[in-house]
């Protein structure tokens, strides 16, 4: 009978060298799922934007809900969202600043439902009494809209833009030595001396 001695270390105990080894080994542990799916806040306005337009956050609820259909953080750098809805309309109609006058004869919508591309996806009309009616109600709407679909348009893309550097953070944050080591630590990785990782 032969009998083995394996000495099996935890992360904190190899040495430098082999350290790096793990860590470069697990380099896309992290991202090598689906990571970006669940990002529900990712389209989150900041907490600085929130206090300027006056919104109160709803623990737990976003403004809009989204599926993310695809995106490119380095070559192209774009985002794409699909299933785009309003969940929280008089929050959003702050954030693309429709008057306070306006908003209850406001409705916002993205009809699309696919990706966002400008000039296609977000709708907004006014319903306003009688504004059929009269030709110069009707005027003004029709003004009215095409402004603020121009203004929330700007918005909802610095919107996109900020969302994509808020991906890319993430992705780089995952890529880097402090989160791969603090994720083999937390899930009590063991490693022989080579740093190949013990059963």
């Amino acid at each position: 009978m032969r009998q083995e001695i394996i000495k099996v270390y935890k992360f904190d105990e190899l040495n430098e060298e082999v350290k790096d080894k793990v860590l470069n080994d697990h380099r896309y542990r992290e991202v090598d799922n689906e990571w970006w799916y669940e990002n529900d806040f990712l389209m989150e306005p900041t907490k600085e934007e929130m206090d300027r337009f006056g919104i109160v956050p709803t623990p737990g609820y976003a403004i809009l809900t989204y599926k993310i259909s695809s995106f490119d953080i380095y070559r192209s750098r774009y985002l794409q969202l699909e299933d785009i809805e309003i969940e929280n309309e008089d929050a959003f109609m702050k954030l693309i600043e429709i008057p306070v006058w306006l908003r209850p004869y406001t409705y916002c919508q993205f009809s699309n439902k696919r990706n966002y591309e400008r000039n296609t996806e977000l709708t907004i009309e006014f319903d306003y009494p009688d504004g059929d009616d009269i030709p110069e109600i009707e005027e003004y709407l029709k003004f009215l809209s095409e402004e603020y679909f121009a203004q929330a348009e700007r918005i909802f893309d610095e919107m996109m833009k900020e969302a994509l550097n808020r991906l890319t953070e993430q992705y780089e944050y995952l890529m880097s030595d402090e989160a791969i080591r603090e994720a083999l630590i937390a899930n009590e990785y063991e490693f022989l001396e080579n740093g190949d990782i013990w059963r």
